[in-house]
């Protein structure tokens, strides 16, 4: 077993005792990692470990469209392991003894702390991992994560919709008669969330609430604690890409009110465009989150503007039918006034052919309408 990396802030001259040999004499061949520290009170009974944990959130980004957020924090654990006191060792001692490296974690106990709904979990030990071991046998464990989690959604107020997630910590093995966790003694600096980032920039965290609870498995009780994070959202973004491009096509779709009922064309090529436009504004809103089993209020919205676009076009279909009508009747009333008109003229020049003639000559103008004279 090598031996750990320890930063030399204090140096063995003048009488003071390094970190090295401290940590040496420390971690002997006595000291099992594998047992936790024993903390006995004052009638002798044997009592659960306690953890201190505080965090500090650096940032987080959510996704939306798989329903769960990435975090990057810094977890601070704090314990008290008797094992490695060494202010009994004289008064020229550094304060504490500092660790590094991951490895450093194989020479003396630390908490199994674990994230139960965790997706993805990425550790820096190497790099962003320190361990202090102070002269009373107070240790601290900083550690910097990146951790994905779950978040429970709900879009039935999309675009304004809440989100919630949750950051729970566990041990892994021991029990809470063994482990027990606590926040921080300092309610107020338990969780810290100076210069926090978001993303998306139209999220945005309306509450944060922390508490301690026991998780019970088949095999025992565990000490938990939760962070639970509430988001908003902010839909001033939507109502720039959305709600206001769908009142616009609306209201352009009424040009075709405007023009003259005979010209058809104009009026279906601007209600059909507005219908096609909606069509591609409200499937790239729907894209933006899940489908869900219920209706959501941009859905109305949507649906809302399709019931106008689809009046408009009723409208139009109503009014070039009955135009049309009207354009027939016009054209069959003037047909039937010009032949009666031929007819008379025909007869008042005194030029009456046998009959059969003059049928054969209105004949060649409009045969129907011809009948509809004859019969009346």
């Amino acid at each position: 077993m090598s031996k750990p990396s320890l930063s030399s802030i204090h140096s063995q001259d003048d009488g003071f005792i390094g970190e090295e040999e401290i940590l040496q004499n420390l971690v002997n061949s006595t000291y099992n990692t594998m047992i936790r520290p024993k903390i006995i009170d004052s009638t002798g009974t044997q009592q659960p470990i306690t953890v201190s944990v505080s965090m500090h959130i650096n940032s987080m980004d959510l996704n939306v469209q798989k329903g769960y957020v990435s975090v990057q924090l810094f977890l601070r654990e704090q314990w008290k392991d008797p094992r490695l006191s060494y202010q009994h060792r004289g008064q020229l001692i550094p304060p504490f003894v500092q660790m590094k490296e991951k490895a450093n974690e194989d020479f003396i106990w630390t908490p199994d702390t674990f994230i139960p709904s965790q997706k993805i979990s990425k550790t820096s030990y190497s790099k962003h991992s320190v361990i202090k071991v102070f002269a009373d046998g107070l240790v601290t464990c900083s550690r910097f994560l990146t951790i994905t989690l779950p978040c429970a959604i709900d879009y039935s107020r999309y675009p304004m919709m809440n989100v919630t997630c949750v950051i729970s910590l566990e041990s892994y093995g021991f029990p809470i008669h063994d482990l027990d966790f606590q926040w921080g003694q300092d309610d107020h600096h338990a969780i810290t969330l100076d210069h926090l980032q978001i993303s998306p920039s139209n999220f945005y965290l309306h509450d944060l609430s922390f508490n301690k609870t026991v998780s019970h498995y088949t095999t025992g009780s565990y000490s938990t604690l939760n962070v639970d994070l509430h988001f908003g959202r902010a839909f001033g973004s939507d109502l720039l890409k959305f709600y206001i491009p769908s009142t616009m096509i609306v209201m352009i779709s009424w040009i075709s009110f405007w023009i003259y009922r005979n010209q058809i064309a104009p009026k279906a090529m601007i209600s059909m465009s507005a219908m096609i436009l909606m069509f591609i504004l409200s499937t790239t809103a729907a894209n933006q989150i899940p489908e869900t089993s219920y209706s959501k209020p941009i859905d109305c919205w949507m649906g809302i503007c399709f019931l106008f676009l689809f009046i408009g076009l009723i409208e139009l279909g109503i009014v070039a039918y009955f135009d049309q009508r009207k354009r027939v009747k016009e054209a069959q009333q003037q047909n039937q006034e010009t032949l009666l008109t031929g007819y008379q003229n025909y007869n008042h020049h005194g030029n009456k052919p046998y009959k059969g003639w003059n049928l054969r000559w209105l004949f060649r103008n409009d045969f129907p309408n011809f009948i509809d004279v004859i019969s009346s």
